[in-house]
């Protein structure tokens, strides 16, 4: 009875390939495009730092136009490519990821070289100094979550805003914006009932708190993940049950499942059916 149970959860769950989805804003002369598999935080991350970006040549008192664009591709396979022009600096990221402190210095680099006869091309993030005191007080900024893409408003009234180079979790009936949890990085996150929060920040690891007024965070194992392998689906059904549909990879398909009142996991229902572990 248990198998089929956890067969027709599998069946209702079941995982999708996607097209990649484009998003775009402009934060005065800065315009920023991101591309992804799915519509995550990784978008609003590249907002994020398009609001950063448009900081930095406030300060910087630069007047060129300025073009981010996001790929994100698999680990492994990073690459950075700049372009300009008299009137524009154009900036290329081929990334899984990308940290924002590091990412402005490796910016505010090609701004001060900007007026020098150098080419960008395939410049190293690791080859720049991240200590900049300008960077440092443009990042003092607080940028609430961005709310460009209608696919990612359904989170409820748990939010974050971004300050000092991590995001701060809250509630947003909260007038006092008290802090939940803070992460250093995210990849995604849902909120169910103003009161469950799950963070996706790595790919082999969900970060679960159960309850905001009592933040106890918990991480569950993800067991034999490929990358990119993070869950791009999260659902919660009655009865204490959390289901989690994972980015494909290879056209394989895969569904944990967490038991929360009994404190079980279930790696994979399609391969594990009835085999519950701790």
């Amino acid at each position: 009875m248990k198998n089929i149970f956890y067969l027709l959860l599998l069946f209702a769950f079941k995982s999708y390939a996607d097209s990649t989805k484009y998003a775009t804003a402009k934060y005065g002369n800065v315009e920023v495009i991101s591309s992804t598999s799915f519509y995550t935080e990784k978008n609003n991350k590249v907002f994020i730092l398009g609001q950063y970006i448009d900081l930095l040549t406030k300060e910087k008192k630069f007047k060129k136009n300025i073009q981010f664009f996001f790929y994100e591709r698999l680990p492994g396979t990073d690459s950075t490519a700049c372009h300009k022009t008299k009137k524009k600096l154009t900036i290329f990221f081929y990334k899984y990821d990308f940290d924002v402190e590091k990412s402005l210095n490796f910016i505010e680099n090609l701004i001060n070289n900007y007026e020098k006869n150098i080419e960008f091309d395939n410049s190293d993030l690791t080859n720049i100094d991240f200590n900049s005191p300008i960077v440092n007080k443009v990042l003092t900024h607080k940028i609430y979550r961005p709310r460009i893409i209608k696919w990612l408003n359904n989170k409820g009234n748990i939010s974050y805003y971004f300050q000092n180079n991590q995001y701060v979790f809250f509630n947003i009936k909260d007038d006092k914006k008290k802090t939940i949890i803070t992460f250093k990085n995210v990849f995604d996150y849902e909120s169910f009932y103003d009161q469950m929060i799950v963070v996706f920040n790595e790919n082999d690891k969900i970060n679960f708190i159960e309850d905001i007024n009592k933040p106890i965070l918990k991480s569950l194992k993800i067991e034999d993940y490929n990358l990119p392998y993070y869950p791009f689906k999260t659902f919660y059904l009655k009865g204490g049950i959390l289901m989690f549909e994972f980015f494909p990879n290879y056209y394989k398909e895969r569904v944990l499942c967490y038991l929360i009142n009994e404190d079980k996991i279930i790696q994979d229902l399609k391969y594990s059916l009835g085999n519950v572990s701790n």
